[in-house]
């Protein structure tokens, strides 16, 4: 009976502040992980949760704590930055794996469009600009 015992104890009494530890560090510690790909948080809030005060949201469909703990590490691993291009024509970035809206003007014209970084790998892409063309490709073997 969840209600009755409580639903657990992680170094003090299971409540909404320690889930939202649990959470902070769990995510922490799997997203370091190079083999980690996914989680599966299983019921989004305690009305539907298998585990006793176990969703993300409360009964009434609100954000708990532990939602906006998962909510700041997801938007602290988020990159977004701008550069410029060196004397080659190029820039580096460094980010995490995902896709990257872009946005590069040159000579007064402008290409925007997304492309995909693989996680744990170097990738490189050329874009070319002439006239009313836009050319983006991913360099072979990478």
């Amino acid at each position: 009976d969840w209600e009755a015992y409580g639903t657990g104890w992680w170094h003090r009494h299971w409540d909404e502040a320690t889930q939202a530890e649990y959470v902070h560090d769990f995510y922490t510690l799997a997203f370091s992980k190079e083999c980690v790909e996914a989680i599966t948080w299983w019921c989004i809030n305690d009305n539907d949760s298998f585990v006793y005060t176990g969703g993300l949201l409360d009964e009434e469909n609100n954000p708990k704590p532990a939602y906006f703990a998962l909510r700041d590490l997801i938007t602290g691993w988020t990159t977004a930055g701008q550069g410029e291009t060196d004397a080659a024509g190029q820039v580096t970035i460094r980010g995490y794996g995902g896709e990257y809206k872009m946005t590069v003007t040159h000579d007064g014209q402008t290409w925007s469009g997304t492309v995909h970084v693989w996680e744990q790998q170097e990738g490189e892409y050329v874009i070319q600009m002439s006239g009313d063309v836009t050319i983006i490709k991913k360099r072979p073997g990478l």
